[in-house]
């Protein structure tokens, strides 16, 4: 009884080039699939690069020899060329839209929308999620959230907690498998501007100032801080993060912060436990983390401009 616990598009890292990628967590397997081009007439298909049951496995590599691949990052200069060309392409829509010019120039220039979204898409995340199976082959995806590499992982462990048995698939299986992803997709468009609905909320531009006030609830005493992540561009970006909070179980930051807001739906905030000791660091895609004590998010939409404060807990 294989069922489709989760879908997403992300970005996998292949001998240093950027690879668009639609996976799909099942109740046993974490399968990567691309998707092919498609062609007039026929339905979209699946063509699955690699799968790993999930009894197989695992967020850290057992050989600590293995050399990580360095992550190409791309200059924050060139992001911001594209998200201005982005926002340059919109105007050009709306003029024409409200001059009611030709629908040939509005399709032209949508698609010139496209590309540039699915560029900036490919080329904006740099925080490493690899996976692992039991030979040690290693796969890294490139995601732009701290808050959805969490995710992934929390819900990969609740469900492996019902594997135990390893398998493998026959050539027969894969391909039925990986053609019922079409029908099982639960995210069927990757998410740029040009797929939303004309009455769907463009989200929120301008300034937002967010008050970190303090948080409760923690058994023993940590060092702790936050980070606030929102969308901007259709991916999730990481706006600010608050002074380290040491050696106490409530911490008291009342920090301010003014975030720029790009189309932005949802607030994500993000609390961490600062590890000085280096030998209790968390250790996973092959890099020390600190830990994730706790996330939540909020809705950004026109209600919340409407009013002059907003005071939420989580």
């Amino acid at each position: 009884h294989r069922q489709l616990i989760k879908d997403s598009f992300l970005v996998e890292l292949v001998e240093g080039a950027r690879k668009l990628r639609h996976v799909f967590l099942f109740t046993d397997l974490f399968l990567c699939a691309k998707m092919k081009k498609q062609v007039a007439g026929k339905n979209q298909q699946y063509d699955c690069k690699w799968y790993i049951p999930l009894a197989d496995l695992s967020f850290q590599n057992l050989d600590e020899s293995d050399n990580t691949p360095t992550i190409p990052l791309v200059p924050d200069e060139e992001l911001d060329t594209m998200k201005i060309k982005i926002s340059q392409i919109k105007n050009e829509i709306q003029r024409e839209k409200k001059a009611n010019k030709g629908s040939k120039v509005i399709e032209r220039l949508k698609k010139k929308l496209s590309e540039q979204e699915s560029l900036l898409l490919l080329m904006s995340p740099n925080m490493a999620f690899r996976v692992h199976n039991r030979h040690g082959k290693s796969y890294v995806f490139l995601i732009s959230s701290d808050y959805e590499r969490a995710e992934w992982r929390e819900i990969i462990r609740e469900q492996q907690k019902k594997c135990f048995k390893s398998f493998s698939l026959t050539s027969v299986e894969l391909q039925m498998l990986t053609n019922s992803c079409v029908k099982l997709q639960t995210v069927h468009n990757i998410p740029l501007t040009i797929n939303k609905e004309d009455d769907e909320s463009p989200g929120l531009y301008g300034f937002l100032n967010v008050i970190v006030h303090s948080a409760t609830g923690f058994k023993q005493i940590s060092n702790l801080y936050c980070t606030l992540e929102v969308d901007s561009f259709g991916y999730f970006v990481n706006k600010a993060k608050t002074r380290v909070y040491r050696d106490t179980m409530e911490p008291n930051w009342n920090e301010e912060f003014e975030i720029e807001l790009e189309g932005s739906q949802t607030l994500r905030i993000l609390c961490y436990e600062k590890c000085y000791n280096k030998t209790k660091l968390t250790k996973e895609d092959a890099e020390v983390t600190d830990k994730i004590m706790g996330k939540g998010q909020i809705q950004v939409g026109p209600s919340l401009s409407s009013k002059d404060y907003c005071k939420t807990s989580y």
